[in-house]
């Protein structure tokens, strides 16, 4: 009897776009988001900093891009993670020694913004602020701006330079192909086929693009 006098209670928001309740669940699930990237975040970071650079961040940011198996690690075809997001997961493990209370408060999107400020005083002011004062991404990354000397116009792009497209969408189908196994177990036999189907033709397209490039290579 209560199930079914509760299907008929009306849905919150159902009939018309309620801002208020999309506003608090909107902030309850990008939290519970956030909370679990940090914490994936910090596991990736461990388990490279612990087996490749004594887990030292510092020796980390210092010397990652002459350290050989560091290297062979990111272009390895078995990693399941994105570079760039490996990449800032063990940079802004720094953030745990440097403010730990704050660090643990702030969003993984904040943790990146704060990686680009070279002077870690003012990175802690910056983050334990954020904390403070609640500040969004947005808000945190005006502070960032209003505090640094304005760069040169001539000068590089901060940060690790952006992959291209052809290479994110490459990777994409790497992570795709590692969780097969367990999407096929939830498939029929029907779906598994055309699966397969599609498979093979991008299979071929994939060869045929591959000698395409090796033959302008070659040229």
């Amino acid at each position: 009897m209560t199930q079914q006098i509760t299907l008929k209670l009306p849905l919150p928001g159902q009939s018309a776009a309620d801002p208020g309740l999309i506003a608090e669940t909107l902030a309850e699930v990008n939290a519970a988001f956030e909370a679990g990237a940090l914490n994936t975040g910090r596991s990736l970071a461990n388990a490279v900093l612990a087996r490749m650079f004594h887990a030292d961040p510092r020796r980390f940011l210092a010397e990652s891009e002459q350290h050989a198996s560091f290297q062979a690690l990111l272009a390895s075809p078995d990693l399941h993670v994105g570079k760039t997001a490996l990449w800032y997961s063990l940079a802004t493990e720094r953030h745990f020694s440097l403010f730990p209370a704050a660090a643990a408060a702030l969003s993984v999107s904040q943790h990146r913004r704060l990686v680009h400020v070279k002077d870690e005083a003012l990175r802690t002011q910056l983050a334990e602020r954020a904390v403070a004062e609640g500040q969004t991404v947005a808000q945190l990354e005006a502070a960032i701006a209003a505090l640094q000397p304005p760069r040169p116009a001539d000068s590089k792009p901060i940060g690790r330079p952006k992959l291209p497209e052809p290479v994110k969408s490459l990777s994409r189908v790497h992570t795709a192909i590692a969780k097969l196994d367990a999407d096929i177990a939830g498939m029929d036999e029907d779906q598994v086929a055309e699966l397969l189907a599609q498979a093979e033709a991008h299979k071929a397209a994939l060869e045929q693009w591959i000698a395409q490039v090796r033959g302008q290579l070659e040229v």
